[in-house]
């Protein structure tokens, strides 16, 4: 009998938009950033935007800015989800900064005012505020309970998956907001992420240039595998690899943002124009 698992997430990828992809590998496609750039640009009105190779990234990229405009430059303390991905974590540390932790509603994931407040009393300049499983919350009582201490609220969507409030997408309701295009999360590119940046605010992004076409190929190699092996039929096959460790939760340190190589790049353009 065939032994059926059910995948942790899974988010598809078209087999012609992975032949897309790999063509812009092929063709060093650098302008393919640039145009998801201004097609992110399209669909968060009014913000400004910076792709960059992941979700982590994306969310140091906030946290140096945060640090340059709110704290002179110094790391900050910043206040996270107490249940939350490990890498918003290693994405303060390597921000050289601390983490404080406030506890969620347990029945609806949103922020407790009141041990936000705790954290923001006893020193926090910024919050993240995640928007768990595609549920969207109103950021609002945050927003407002951070100007009083003169904080900054970083809004992760990385979890959106399409998710609209009041006919706005997820991500742009504070001052600075953070994507990923990892597997599983609705805008699926393999990887990637972008830092949404409300205009006439401006922050410093550090970003090296990927390594030629090796690395794009390997994304579309990797998104491939993904979209085939995902399926609940052989999904078994792959999840008793060890050293894969799928289904685990581990820690990896965060790097210095990079720009997002071409393939990748062309796969969430496409998921954006394939959207429902």
């Amino acid at each position: 009998m065939a032994m059926r698992t059910i995948p942790p997430v899974f988010s598809s990828i078209s087999t012609g938009a992975m032949v897309e992809a790999a063509w812009a590998g092929l063709r060093g496609d650098q302008d393919a950033a640039v145009r998801l750039r201004d097609r992110l640009g399209l669909e968060y009105p009014g913000r400004s935007v910076t792709v960059v190779d992941s979700g982590t990234s994306a969310l140091l990229a906030a946290l140096r800015g945060v640090s340059a405009l709110h704290a002179n430059g110094a790391a900050c303390v910043t206040a996270l989800p107490a249940y939350a991905c490990p890498d918003l974590g290693a994405a303060v540390v390597a921000a050289g900064g601390q983490v404080a932790l406030y506890d969620l509603n347990p029945y609806t994931l949103e922020p407790d005012l009141d041990s936000v407040d705790r954290c923001l009393r006893e020193g926090a300049r910024a919050v993240v505020a995640v928007h768990f499983f595609g549920r969207p919350l109103d950021l609002s009582p945050l927003l407002m309970l951070a100007a009083e201490h003169g904080a900054v609220v970083i809004e992760d969507a990385a979890q959106h998956a399409g998710a609209t409030l009041r006919g706005q997408r997820v991500g742009a309701q504070a001052p600075l907001g953070v994507l990923s295009f990892g597997r599983g999360k609705g805008l699926n590119g393999g990887g990637g992420g972008a830092l949404l940046t409300a205009n006439g605010r401006s922050h410093v992004v550090s970003s090296t240039q990927g390594s030629g076409r090796v690395r794009p190929l390997r994304a579309v190699a990797v998104a491939a595998a993904t979209e085939y092996l995902s399926h609940p039929a052989v999904y078994g096959a792959p999840a008793r690899v060890p050293w894969l460790g799928l289904g685990e939760t581990r820690y990896h340190d965060a790097h210095d943002p990079e720009t997002l190589d071409p393939a990748r790049a062309t796969l969430v353009i496409r998921a954006l124009l394939d959207e429902p």
